[in-house]
């Protein structure tokens, strides 16, 4: 059950797929088709995405599986929309599993040549259909946009509002009073967008999305045109993956679309422009481009207070410190000696995993241990087995006895047999210590030849966070480091 645009627009979803419901359940006891409760799936996101719908996809591996004669649905549309692939992965799986589509109008069997053309047109007809709405919707908006109107989530300082039917914004007075201070502080008074961060949280402002104002978010408030009536659209693009996420591309400018708004201005123009030629005239922190430019992002944190310490460049230092966004909190470090403390720690760690791996002249894995226990068990088993043949030859066992008994063992000697299996391959694959040094000494081979962003990649696949401490009078290479590695490598 999914609910299409041919739904009412207006009806929640939840009214569309019980009424959905009814109706397909009023058909299947009408044709006398069988219906368990689990084997209902709801879902209540587009269909022209197939790796974004959980729903779709745990019915597919369920019909792969051949667990149903049968799937019934409203419409066939309804299993999907999405591209010509995603289209032909569904139709592949109902056929190769033999497993028809039902809906209230008609069955359709895949290995009837007929009703496969009739559902391939069908298809193709409902991309069409759907690449139309799409157009359709893109144009709309396109249309809203420069009419002035305001379609996005309200930024800090607004709250959506209608004007002449058309969406747009009205100012939140509260949050407003917030964002002239912001400029205030920056234009006026000279203040960076960090202690403007600080000053608004201490007077208890908060984010939409956060629990506090840090300084990527002030300074995001302080470049945002909507705050001077003007509305900037088209800044990036959305790209789907092959495995259904999103990532943001930025446009070019040439294909921005910039237009007066219909909503009331926070911030005249010229403080607006006074900020922006502040920003060109001043060093700030890069904002996120799509590309990591900080090998340790989002992984050291201040043992302080426990917030997530960022990189920044200093115009007195060729080389990025690593910072608490938390003013005053602790004293910063060269970003560069920080990394190559990690990397020493992680030498150190290898080091230690070495020894382990070293057993004592004739000492015994303990996998082979374990595999003689499961060998032992399994002997005593097979005896066991043959101990219920016997009994059943002289008569001391019943037929039904014996197969409940033989049912039993025969479990047993399979679990045994699995597990086997399991610890014969980690016992050929070496001692835990191998395979857990093996990833430390690839991160370290390959670190000094990657980029910040794929250095990072790789330190997040063996560490799970670390902690930075260092208090004033320190040396300026001395500081606390903690490392956390990864659950699978302790």
């Amino acid at each position: 059950m999914r609910k299409s645009r041919a739904d009412d627009a207006d009806e929640p979803v939840e009214e569309t797929l019980e009424r959905h419901r009814k109706t397909l359940l009023e058909f299947a006891e009408k044709n006398a088709l069988t219906i368990s409760e689990q084997n209902i799936y709801k879902e209540v996101v587009s269909g022209d995405a197939l790796y974004a719908r959980p729903e779709m996809l745990r019915l597919l591996k369920d019909v792969e599986a051949q667990a149903f004669d049968a799937v019934l649905c409203m419409d066939i549309d309804r299993l999907g929309r999405g591209s010509m692939a995603e289209q032909g992965i569904i139709l592949e799986t109902f056929k190769t599993s033999g497993t028809k589509i039902m809906t209230p109008a008609k069955t359709v069997d895949l290995d009837n040549d007929a009703d496969e053309d009739y559902t391939e047109f069908k298809t193709f007809l409902s991309r069409q259909e759907l690449k139309m709405i799409k157009r359709r919707l893109k144009a709309g908006t396109q249309r809203t946009i420069k009419d002035g109107g305001y379609i996005a989530n309200a930024p800090y300082g607004y709250e959506k509002a209608y004007r002449n039917k058309k969406p747009t914004l009205c100012i939140r007075e509260d949050e407003a009073g917030i964002v002239r201070l912001m400029f205030q502080m920056y234009v006026e008074e000279g203040a960076g967008c960090q202690m403007i961060a600080e000053t608004v949280n201490a007077m208890g402002a908060r984010p939409r999305r956060a629990d506090r104002f840090g300084r990527t978010s002030v300074m995001k408030i302080l470049k945002n045109s909507v705050y001077i009536g003007k509305i900037v659209w088209n800044q990036t693009t959305h790209l789907r993956k092959g495995n259904g996420k999103s990532v943001a591309v930025s446009n070019p400018k040439e294909k921005w679309i910039i237009t007066e708004g219909i909503h009331p201005p926070i911030i005249d123009e010229k403080t607006f422009e006074r900020a922006q030629e502040i920003f060109g005239s001043r060093h700030h922190p890069p904002s996120y481009t799509g590309r990591v430019e900080n090998p340790l992002a989002g992984l050291i944190y201040c043992k302080n207070c426990g917030g997530l310490m960022q990189r920044q460049v200093m115009s007195r230092s060729p080389e990025p410190y690593l910072l608490c966004q938390k003013r005053g909190c602790v004293v910063s470090s060269r970003l560069p000696a920080v990394e190559r403390a990690i990397l020493r720690e992680l030498e150190q760690q290898l080091r230690k995993l070495r020894a382990v791996q070293r057993p004592e002249p004739g000492a015994e894995h303990p996998y082979t241990q374990t595999l003689d226990a499961i060998d032992r068990e399994i002997r005593s088993a097979q005896k066991q087995l043959d101990a219920a043949c016997e009994l059943l030859e002289r008569g001391t066992y019943t037929p039904e006895l014996f197969v409940r008994r033989e049912a039993a063992v025969r479990e047993r000697l399979e679990q045994l047999r699995n597990t086997r299996r399991e610890f014969a391959g980690k016992l050929s694959a070496g001692p835990p210590a191998a395979v857990i040094s093996g990833k430390i000494e690839e991160v370290l081979r390959l670190y000094p030849h990657l980029d910040a962003q794929s250095k990072n990649r790789l330190l997040k696949s063996v560490l799970e966070r670390a902690t930075y401490y260092k208090e004033k009078g320190w040396k300026p290479a001395q500081f606390r480091l903690e490392l956390f590695f990864k659950p699978l490598y302790l």
